[in-house]
């Protein structure tokens, strides 16, 4: 239990620090959570017009393509608040010298490469994905009970420990090829596959 609350309050200093560093930028900060909110109104917009002339698309509803889309939003989110930025600059890390200096600090080296710089403009991705969420799953007609909203989170959690690992391993590679940032790019195009029902 110790080992947890001490690595829970090194997360809250991240997570403070970041915050003020946001807040040193505010217009910055303001415009990055609008732009992710109208990214995500963009694919909603994008479902609403694909189901303006169809009931259904193969045997996928538009409150099922709704909830999907709000998922995936969801889930990019998250990994963009806490990994997406930190793990992405690993690479660089590797190669001018500064992760030997992560290696040296007295704390997990995997925990403060992936958590060291936390993202707050998704804030707005993540609000608007909730309510995606919510829209669709009130437009699919889905009877919400304790345990279906907990099934829902632990498959999410664990949607999300196989996109940080995936994208962990990917990003591992810098310490033999050095010159790896293209595989997140790839990484990337390869997920939003994930985010249109097939």
């Amino acid at each position: 239990m110790r080992p947890f609350l001490r690595y829970a309050r090194l997360l809250f200093i991240f997570a403070r620090t970041c915050l003020v560093r946001d807040m040193e930028f505010r217009g910055n900060f303001w415009a990055g959570v609008f732009t992710n909110i109208v990214w995500v109104g963009a694919y909603f917009v994008f479902i609403k017009i694909i189901y303006a002339n169809t009931q259904a698309v193969g045997n996928w509803t538009q409150g099922q393509s709704v909830l999907l889309l709000g998922t995936y939003a969801l889930t990019s989110g998250l990994v963009n608040v806490f990994f997406s930025r930190n793990l992405a600059e690993l690479p660089t890390q590797i190669r001018f010298g500064n992760f030997d200096f992560t290696v040296v600090k007295p704390v997990n080296s995997q925990f403060f490469v992936s958590m060291r710089y936390l993202n707050y403009t998704e804030v707005g991705t993540l609000a608007a994905s909730i309510l995606m969420i919510i829209y669709g799953v009130i437009l699919a007609g889905i009877k919400v009970t304790f345990l279906s909203v907990l099934e829902y989170l632990i498959l999410v959690a664990c949607g999300l420990s196989i996109y940080y690992s995936i994208y962990l391993i990917l990003m591992s590679t810098a310490f033999w090829f050095i010159k790896v940032e293209n595989l997140w790019t790839l990484g990337e195009t390869v997920f939003q596959v994930a985010r249109t029902p097939m």
